[in-house]
């Protein structure tokens, strides 16, 4: 054992729990808005108004569009 030194224990890290929380909400809260966000571009991707009668993806003329003033 000639030139080594003791197995000396790990440092210990400091943690502060405040931080550690702020950082887990602010994570949660991204995640949340993200998901949102993708519910929110769904909803309008489906919706008849938007995609006329048809309710696919497809760009049509809208159903407020197709409207005929005084009919």
């Amino acid at each position: 054992m000639c030139g080594k030194t003791p197995n000396a224990p790990p440092p210990v890290v400091q943690v502060d729990p405040v931080a550690e929380q702020r950082k887990a909400e602010a994570e949660a809260q991204v995640k949340a808005n993200s998901e949102l966000a993708q519910r929110r571009r769904r909803r309008a991707r489906s919706s008849l108004l938007t995609s006329g009668a048809t309710g696919s993806g497809v760009e049509a003329p809208s159903l407020l569009a197709q409207a005929k003033p005084g009919g």
